[in-house]
């Protein structure tokens, strides 16, 4: 059985806490509203992503490469799974350092690009891994518009593409 995600604990990061969506109440506004149904969209593509991610990192451990994707990992998961309750309320030094995490070539732990030491990303993961910052980054920047609830599904589904052709497993619900 499934812990429901009312209970499951709020996720930590380096950026601060991701609290996690509750499903909406059958027949409550919420479950109709097209903004509900975003940030769930949202918060599902940014636990895909950073688990992709997370586990890139998990095989270059003691890296410049596993450093830099760990820092990318948290980014874009609090990015994707904050968008529309705390982004906006970002501060300009709190998105300075959310940017520089998702910098592939000069991030505060290093190049992913080029790192000095450490392990080398394949092409295809690199491709992936500099995609995904690109989106998360377009994604933050998203979060400050009036019309992001338009806007963001079309960047949603090239996030879904990415992490298709990545081979990055579908979510499931663990017990």
């Amino acid at each position: 059985m499934s812990t429901p995600s009312s209970q499951r604990p709020v996720l930590r990061t380096r950026f601060g806490p991701v609290p996690r969506l509750a499903p909406p109440r059958p027949g409550s506004p919420e479950a109709g509203s097209g903004r509900a149904a975003v940030l769930r969209a949202a918060a599902e593509r940014g636990a895909r992503a950073g688990l992709w991610l997370s586990a890139l990192a998990s095989r270059r451990p003691h890296s410049e490469a596993g450093d830099a994707l760990t820092g990318m990992a948290e980014a874009t998961t609090f990015v994707l799974m904050a968008f529309g309750r705390r982004l906006a309320g970002l501060t300009d030094d709190e998105r300075t350092v959310l940017l520089a995490h998702l910098d592939p070539y000069l991030g505060p732990a290093g190049s992913l690009l080029a790192p000095l030491q450490g392990q080398h990303l394949g092409v295809g993961d690199l491709t992936a891994a500099v995609a995904l910052t690109a989106a998360t980054r377009t994604a933050l920047a998203m979060a400050t518009t009036g019309d992001w609830v338009h806007d963001l599904p079309a960047l949603l589904e090239v996030i879904d593409h990415i992490l298709d052709q990545a081979d990055a497993p579908p979510l499931t619900e663990h017990p």
